[in-house]
């Protein structure tokens, strides 16, 4: 269950509502009807081998290899 709650009122609710995030709840915490903040449980289980998408997928690896040397001459000041 997902429920807004004014920023006054959860700093007075504070600790049913953590009580309620450890069931599962989620609490969107707000301020002038704009949301300022999410409280929701925290995960301590840590993503195992092989669930996580490779960040370099789609990248062309083969240039990452090659030296770029207009780059290096212009940090070197080096001439050829």
């Amino acid at each position: 269950m997902t429920e807004n709650i004014d920023a006054k009122d959860a700093q007075e609710r504070l600790y049913e509502l953590i009580d309620r995030v450890e069931k599962g709840e989620i609490f969107y915490i707000t301020e002038n009807q704009k949301i300022i903040a999410k409280l929701q449980g925290a995960t301590n289980s840590r993503p195992k081998f092989g669930e996580l998408e490779p960040s370099f997928v789609d990248i062309d690896t083969d240039l990452v290899d090659e030296p770029d040397e207009e780059l290096n001459r212009a940090f070197y000041n080096t001439q050829d």
